[in-house]
Formats: structure tokens, C-alpha cells, sequence
């Protein structure tokens, strides 16, 4: 509780009150994308067995997203999540194919918005999809459920004659 004392000025009572809020509010953003659409998306991406990291491998698709190499292992024989998802996806096979949705050390059920749809586009990118009609059945499936939340997946250039997605907020 703040006391209002003859000594202090008013840019130091505004400090303070600007301090206090500091405190009370969050410093991360809150995702606007509900954990509602984002299990949604999760569950089309499995429902429709759409292969979240195309045609290349998954360590080397979450490469373009994340450090791998500076992330924890949760297994004892790597040294990295790099090594610790190619041993159990690629060597033994003991991970569910979804497992990268609730990996905590990518929290992509909790991570901010633009991450989030960094990993969308990518799973769409012209060098993961061969195939354009695939890309644009993914993109409409994502955009069916992240318009409840103002957002989509535009084209924001072509590659190769390909679209390459990009992601905007509705107004």
C-alpha cells in the first residue's frame, strides 16, 4: 500500500505507482492464439497425419527454429535436445509422432504468438512442401481455426515459384 508522505515529488510517486505495476502485470506478452486453437491445430495435424516437418528431418527442421544445440537433453546419453531427438526419433523410434507439441523445452503450447506461427509457416515453407496443393491444404487448415483468434497465413513472397507463408493479425 502506498502512503502519501509530504517528502516525496510527484515524478517519484509516479515511479512508484509505474514500479507497482510493473510487479502486478506480467512482463511476457500473453499468446493471443488460445491454447483452444492451438490444440485444435495440434489435433488436425494429427487427425489428418499431416508430417509437421516435411521432407527434411525433424532435427534439422527445428533447427531453423531453435538452438537445439543450446537446449537440455532429458536423456543422460546427449548432450543437447539435437542429440536427444535423434536418438529417440530417428535411432529408436520411442516418441510419439506429436511429441514436438508438448516437448517443454519447446513450449509450443505456451510460447508467445509469433513464435508459434513462425513454426506454422515453416511446416508450409516451399523446401519442406514439394507439393503446392499439400501447402495450401495445411495453410487453410491452420487459418480455419486461427481466424477465431485474428489471425491467418498469408503468402508474403514465392520461392521458386512457390508460396512462402507469412503470418498477420486480422483487424
Amino acid at each position: 500500500m502506498l502512503k502519501w508522505t509530504p517528502t516525496k515529488t510527484y515524478e517519484s510517486l509516479v515511479d512508484v505507482i509505474v514500479a507497482r505495476r510493473e510487479l502486478e502485470e506480467p512482463a511476457v506478452m500473453i499468446p493471443r492464439i488460445s491454447e483452444i486453437t492451438r490444440r485444435d491445430i495440434v489435433d488436425a495435424i494429427s487427425e489428418e497425419e499431416i508430417v509437421w516437418h516435411g521432407r527434411l528431418g525433424e532435427v534439422e527442421f527445428l533447427s531453423r527454429i531453435f538452438r537445439l544445440g543450446e537446449l537440455p537433453s532429458g536423456d543422460s546419453r546427449c548432450e543437447t535436445a539435437a542429440g536427444d531427438i535423434a536418438l529417440h526419433r530417428e535411432h529408436f523410434c520411442d516418441w510419439d509422432d506429436d511429441w514436438v507439441f508438448h516437448d517443454d523445452r519447446l513450449d509450443l503450447m505456451g510460447c508467445n504468438d509469433e513464435h508459434f506461427m513462425r513454426f506454422l509457416c515453416e511446416t508450409i515453407h516451399p523446401e519442406l512442401r514439394r507439393d503446392v496443393k499439400e501447402a495450401e491444404l495445411i495453410c487453410e487448415t491452420y487459418n480455419r481455426f486461427l481466424k477465431n483468434d485474428g489471425f491467418q497465413l498469408v503468402e508474403k513472397a514465392r520461392l521458386s515459384g512457390r508460396p512462402v507463408g507469412a503470418h498477420a493479425v486480422e483487424d
